[in-house]
């Protein structure tokens, strides 16, 4: 985990009962993104603030800090020889930093590779020697070889039955070979007002196979989805709607005959203080979701209204609903665990805790490695001061890169072009801390912020 106040990595030792802080690591600015290597032995955490990342050494907790050029740092450890993947999206370029050089001091990359415009969630499918990175044109496929990277090609997100919108969050599922997103539709995106009518935004489910190139959506319904938990063969997201919010499971078990279906919709109470139609529902509460390893249960918040929904995965019922002692402002954040459960995703998003080391909140938990019981923990963000991660504002323009399976970026010939193609149509994303639960702005060029 990483502390939101003290900008720290926080290693939790779960062998007992309840958690205990084993280590802190200090890291280079704000955290953004975080990453394992399969191994466990590595973490890297970057900073889109400090525009860098921290590779920690989990054996000795030495840390070494790598200058980014970078809008917007997305993360990931992956390959043999082990190396730090560092996706772009100013320029638009996926970079490798190998461990071994970082360690021996040399911190520039090794290997620089053109992937489509505004590069925003990424998947290390560690089983395949692959990397996938979501763009506004479709899903880049990379292919992780010998510490370096190829790019293979795109995939794209219509498919014959939906079109429109594009995944900004991505997760790799428990079968290790297929990435699962979520995709926004927006009626014409170029106009203000569509952008503060969130009710009637379209929202779709996104599966990608690393490994044959197919993809599928099912519709989800309109109005706000926002980020879904994955278990072993089950997804859980949130939908609000003025008409009604509701959990929904997705059928995520590659070998039943209803893979990618939604399988149950269950009703949720309205938000107290939930989106107003009409108003951008960024600075109003939100949900944020969860779901155990093995499918039995889900968690879905109340933000503001201090409650956890607690649903029966397989009946497609509340079981129970739990109250917090604190408000879990913005929908809070959520995690759960189970026993012997190894990571099978190995790239995370802010899970913080405070300075003071108070983890009594969390029975059980683990940083994507442990050997616990099954429990789900709850942070509430405004309580512990964590700053989520929302979209940055920054403007798009024409980024320089070098061109895809180009030459070693340490190579003086080395190229370098200007970004060909017309701009895709999906919207404008980064992660900059400090955006408050992604309040909205406008860019010069029709960039927004707000979470995705």
């Amino acid at each position: 985990m990483t502390d939101g106040d003290t900008h720290e990595l926080v290693v939790l030792d779960l062998a007992g009962t309840t958690p205990k802080i084993d280590a802190r690591v200090k890291l280079a600015g704000p955290a953004t993104h975080i990453a394992i290597s399969p191994a466990y032995d590595y973490v890297a955490v970057s900073s889109g603030e400090g525009k860098n990342f921290t590779l920690v050494d989990l054996a000795t907790m030495a840390t070494t800090v790598v200058p980014l050029i970078t809008g917007e740092p997305g993360i990931m450890l992956a390959g043999s020889p082990l190396a730090v993947y560092h996706r772009n999206d100013e320029p638009a370029i996926v970079e490798v930093f190998r461990v071994a050089d970082i360690v021996a001091g040399r911190l520039e990359p090794a290997q620089q590779v053109a992937i489509g415009p505004a590069g925003h969630g990424e998947v290390a499918v560690h089983g395949l020697n692959r990397v996938m990175v979501a763009t506004d044109e479709g899903v880049d496929l990379l292919d992780v070889i010998g510490g370096g990277v190829r790019y293979d090609r795109q995939l794209p997100w219509n498919t014959v039955d939906r079109q429109g919108g594009r995944g900004y969050y991505a997760r790799l599922g428990s079968d290790g070979v297929r990435a699962f997103s979520y995709l926004r539709i927006v009626a014409d995106p170029d106009k203000d007002e569509s952008w503060e009518t969130w009710e009637l935004w379209d929202n779709d489910s996104y599966i990608a196979n690393a490994q044959t190139g197919e993809v599928r959506r099912t519709e989800l319904g309109k109005g706000l989805v926002y980020r879904m938990g994955l278990g072993a063969n089950r997804a859980l997201y949130s939908r609000i709607h003025p008409d009604g919010d509701e959990a929904i499971v997705l059928d995520t078990d590659v070998t039943s005959p209803t893979f990618g279906s939604v399988l149950s919709r269950i009703p949720l109470p309205s938000l107290t203080r939930g989106p107003v139609a009409g108003v951008e529902p960024w600075s109003s509460e939100s949900r944020r979701v969860t779901i155990m390893p093995d499918d039995s249960l889900g968690f879905v918040t109340a933000g503001g209204d201090s409650k956890v929904v607690v649903i029966d995965i397989s009946s497609g019922a509340i079981r129970t609903t739990l109250t917090t002692p604190t408000p879990l402002a913005g929908g809070g954040y959520l995690l759960a665990v189970g026993p012997g459960m190894d990571a099978t995703d190995t790239i995370g998003r802010w899970i913080s805790v405070p300075a003071d080391g108070d983890i009594s909140g969390l029975r059980s938990g683990r940083l994507l490695r442990g050997r616990c019981g099954s429990h789900v923990g709850v942070l509430d963000r405004a309580r512990r001061g964590v700053v989520p991660a929302g979209k940055g504002s920054r403007p798009r323009r024409q980024n320089p890169f070098v061109p895809r399976n180009g030459p070693s970026a340490t190579d003086p010939k080395a190229p370098i072009m200007s970004a060909q193609g017309a701009p895709g149509t999906g919207r404008r994303t980064g992660c900059t801390p400090g955006t408050r639960r992604g309040r909205r702005s406008r860019s010069a060029r029709g960039g927004w912020s707000g979470h995705w």
